[in-house]
């Protein structure tokens, strides 16, 4: 008997070593980029997207490449102007245009070559400033940008309005659904990009869910659950939970290393666990079948239902609580900023909308009696004047296929009635850019959860980062030289460079507002960043 369990034992071992073998690899690949040399070797499909992704800029030297080089001139540039890609050693090629700010050219280079270039207006007489760049990829599309042309003026945003960045609204493990991520690992990097981009204020998200029938529902926050087997603190969706005290302190220690202001944002989600299990595959978290899930635990308690006064009453009093919580620990922390409007998904108040803005008159002084910092709020009429500043989300609604003329007339309408609504307050309003990288994304398309990524490829989504970039050229020519607005956010900023569908099954980075690593990027850096 005593040699059966011996045996049975080292049977059983046999799978139990190697699974500890695994999880040790795949906990030091992923923690510190430490990929085999093929990753088709590895059976996981989301570690094996990491890894490919982790070699997009290690190519060996000596090898093709193809190289895109797609680059956003001035908007001056006159239209019948010829802008070239002038790489020293190399004669200067004529670029394709793409539109009316755009051009683009696919190159045969090799990896390992180091580039000094710039870009050229008609000749020689027209540059832009030194750019450089090393070949390390096979294939890859460069977004680069000219801020001016070094003998063609072009008028420029005012230096008193101030950008800032929203972060996509996950905290915690497992945002791209992969292995071992954890938002909170990466808040240097990102404070490090958005301060290389220009950025002064860094927002981020913090969750507020809700659960229940129409009669009997809970409004709270989400505790960060025990640490899971890699010593990470999670929630149950693994993928969003509420800011600690701790962390909030640990983002305002970081954002002063890169001089930014800090400012707390929530969702309120409903608690789409009770319908989907994501314990079944934790690593997808959302998953083909999330987004109707959360719409239907929406439902149970009532989210676009008519409203009564008994129930906005159990809402906002729990709502209360829940804010004053969370402004408590945002003082002790030093965060710059609350907004509390919620975001996502929150409960319609409707008919009784007046009513419910007592409430959240209720809610601002409560805030206030324990929060020294400034509050700000989506634009409400009635208590706008309560609060220090606006969060003004903005957006354009135009014809499938406009032109940036076309887009910057959308902006301007969109502004302007921005102004005219808001043109009594005293108080700073920052607008909120929200314009989303799939197609259609100006003309009116609403969007979805695009983490839900397979119920999002089955209703047709797809990827038009030109059209994003192209939304945001125009606002910027529209915001020069408007005096009212005090400054401009992009939103869902990416925590890194991953994108779908190629490395990491969500569609979030690739379909969504983030601008990370796309041409609407550039455009970006080419309004916000210094002349050099």
């Amino acid at each position: 008997m005593k040699k059966f369990f011996g045996t049975l034992a080292w049977i059983l071992g046999i799978p139990a070593f190697i699974v500890i073998i695994f999880l040790i690899f795949g906990y030091c690949a992923l923690k510190f980029n430490f990929w085999p040399p093929n990753c088709n070797s590895i059976p996981i499909k989301q570690a094996r997207q990491v890894c490919e992704f982790s070699k997009l800029d290690k190519a060996p030297k000596g090898h093709p490449a193809k190289i895109t080089f797609w680059v956003t001139v001035p908007f001056t540039t006159p239209t019948s102007d010829t802008v070239l890609l002038a790489i020293k050693g190399k004669d200067p090629v004529k670029m394709n245009r793409v539109n009316a700010t755009t051009f683009q050219i696919i190159l045969d280079l090799t990896t390992g070559d180091r580039l000094d270039y710039i870009y050229l207006r008609n000749s020689a007489s027209s540059t832009s400033d030194d750019k450089q760049y090393i070949v390390k990829s096979f294939e890859k599309t460069i977004y680069d940008y000219v801020s001016v042309w070094s003998d063609l003026n072009m008028p420029r945003i005012s230096k008193s309005l101030s950008p800032a960045v929203g972060m996509i609204d996950t905290w915690s493990i497992n945002y791209n659904m992969q292995f071992f991520e954890d938002t909170r690992n990466n808040l240097d990097s990102t404070m490090a990009r958005i301060k290389a981009i220009g950025g002064k204020e860094i927002g981020i998200y913090t969750l507020v869910e809700m659960f229940g029938n129409k009669d009997n529902f809970v409004v709270q926050e989400v505790a960060p659950m025990p640490t899971n087997i890699w010593g990470e603190l999670h929630s149950k969706y693994m993928r969003d939970s509420s800011i600690t005290e701790n962390e909030m302190k640990k983002i305002v220690k970081i954002a002063k290393k890169y001089d930014l202001k800090t400012i707390i944002y929530y969702n309120i989600e409903a608690d789409y666990t009770q319908y989907y299990d994501i314990t079944l595959n934790p690593y997808s978290a959302r998953g083909s079948g999330g987004n109707t899930s959360e719409d239907r635990a929406g439902t149970d308690f009532g989210r676009y239902d008519p409203k009564t006064k008994e129930w906005l009453d159990r809402y906002f009093s729990q709502l209360k609580t829940v804010l004053v919580a969370l402004a408590t620990r945002a003082d002790k922390a030093g965060i710059y900023a609350i907004d509390i409007s919620p975001r996502y998904k929150p409960p319609t108040v409707d008919p009784l909308q007046e009513y419910a803005d007592t409430k959240w008159l209720d809610i601002i002084t409560a805030v206030r009696g324990v929060y020294k910092g400034k509050i700000y709020a989506d634009g409400n009429p009635t208590f706008r004047n309560s609060v220090d500043a606006l969060s003004y989300p903005v957006n354009i609604k135009v014809r499938s296929g406009a032109s940036i003329a076309e887009m910057r007339q959308g902006w301007a309408t969109t502004l302007n009635n921005a102004q005219a609504e808001l043109g009594s307050y005293n108080k700073p309003v920052f607008l909120s850019v929200r314009t989303a990288s799939f197609d259609g994304a100006t003309t009116g398309k609403g969007g979805m959860e695009f983490a839900d990524y397979e119920e999002v490829a089955q209703r047709g989504y797809k990827r038009n980062w030109q059209e994003q970039a192209d939304a945001y050229e125009a606002f910027f020519q529209e915001i020069i030289g408007k005096t009212f607005f005090e400054g401009f956010d992009t939103h869902y900023f990416a925590w890194d460079d991953l994108m779908g569908p190629e490395y990491t099954p969500v569609r979030y980075n690739d379909l969504a507002a983030n601008i990370r690593n796309k041409p609407a990027e550039a455009v970006w850096k080419k309004w916000v960043l210094p002349i050099k």
